[in-house]
């Protein structure tokens, strides 16, 4: 006899941990053991508990494919519990059932094992656009977050054309945020960028693209025309004070701190190149040897470029 003529259908099942078994079993699952009846159709939660290679398994129904006689072969997509890596080389194992017209009848298939691979991409990260930031110097890249669960974080690359390809060579840093800094960019450089979101294993998506052109800066009238230097807060103060100045240009900037009688006791910055916008910078209430300076009126003067002025502060202890 032709023992397609004889099945209703087919059941598929993938085999479980104990674990897993015990909770679906505490939620009223019904366990099924080899060599016992089974039902083809059931409304009810079912678990089989059958032997594989000599040790128990429990097995759990994750599909069900009705049978024809005008198919010669079947295919149906079920499941997996995990992806295998290097970590989780755990196999899968599955096995199919056909039913006969007749409820007891069914015969089972070997188990066959399978090792689940991810390989899907993530999605290209969204909504990419530049703004150029001046501490750090440079261009603050922004895009939306991927909505991935295994995610692992994004790839940023820098290129002089649309058409660059991404690689070691153009790389400029990864990042599990949704901001990336790149203090290598220049306004006039004409720099394309490339960012791409990388999953946990390994997988790259398409890349967004940011054009030079696309590139904001901030408004000049954030800036100040000309240099210029606050007053120190707290002031009077102890043990330390905050300087702040604010510059509209990259420049070479010195901050020193002078006694009352002119006397020179603290260098906070001797020409070194600031970039425009504000800065602060904490003086401790310390000479350059490192010694606590006395209770007392000090002056503090910033010089940048042609610019240069002095405030008074006084220490109190």
């Amino acid at each position: 006899i032709n023992p397609l003529a004889e099945i209703f259908n087919y059941t598929i099942w993938r085999a479980i941990a104990f674990v897993q078994a015990s909770k679906l079993i505490a939620g009223g699952a019904t366990v099924w053991e080899e060599g016992t009846t089974l039902k083809a159709l059931s409304s009810e939660p079912s678990l089989r508990l059958a032997e594989l290679q000599g040790e128990p398994y429990f097995w759990t129904k994750v599909g069900e494919v009705e049978s024809s006689h005008y198919i010669d072969t079947y295919a149906t997509t079920v499941p997996t519990l995990f992806d295998s890596t290097a970590t989780s080389a755990e196999p899968h194992y599955f096995q199919v059932i056909a039913h006969g017209y007749a409820t007891p009848e069914h015969w089972c298939s070997e188990a066959v094992a399978g090792r689940s691979v991810d390989n899907l991409a993530p999605a290209a990260p969204s909504g990419l656009a530049g703004a150029q930031v001046y501490d750090p110097a440079g261009l603050a890249l922004s895009w939306g977050p991927n909505a991935e669960a295994d995610l692992a974080g994004y790839e940023v690359y820098r290129g002089a054309s649309v058409d660059f390809v991404p690689d070691a060579e153009n790389f400029v840093t990864s990042t599990a945020d949704t901001l990336a800094i790149d203090e290598g960019w220049s306004s006039d450089g004409g720099y394309w960028y490339k960012v791409a979101a990388v999953d946990v294993h390994g997988n790259v998506s398409s890349f967004a693209v940011l054009a030079p052109g696309t590139v904001s800066s901030v408004p000049t009238a954030s800036l100040p025309a000309v240099p210029l230097i606050e007053q120190n807060f707290p002031n009077p103060f102890n043990p330390q004070t905050t300087i702040a100045f604010e510059i509209p240009s990259q420049q070479d900037v010195t901050l020193r701190v002078f006694a009352l009688s002119g006397r020179l006791v603290r260098i906070l910055s001797l020409g070194e190149t600031h970039t425009p916008g504000r800065h602060e910078v904490v003086w401790d209430g310390r000479d350059d040897a490192g010694r606590q300076v006395a209770s007392g009126t000090y002056f503090y003067r910033l010089e940048a470029g042609a610019f240069a002025e002095t405030k008074r502060m006084v220490l109190v202890k």
